[in-house]
């Protein structure tokens, strides 16, 4: 599919998985933010993972290097 038949949603969350190819990141991994100690991982079978406590109302951030 090009990336011209992607809805604007999909376009918003694309993401690299390598040279050239991309992936519409579905939720809820499409809202999660980087960081370089991140409280979480995404898993390929797209769920999410705590590596550690996450406090109530504390951000749930990913290392996009180790997603991707």
């Amino acid at each position: 599919m090009g990336l011209a038949k992607l809805t604007p949603w999909e376009r918003e969350h694309l993401s690299e998985f390598g040279v050239g190819l991309w992936r519409v990141l579905p939720e809820p991994r499409c809202y999660l933010n980087h960081a370089c100690d991140p409280n979480a991982i995404g898993t390929e079978r797209d769920a999410v993972v705590a590596l550690r406590d996450i406090a109530p109302g504390e951000e749930i951030t990913i290392d996009y290097r180790l997603n991707a």
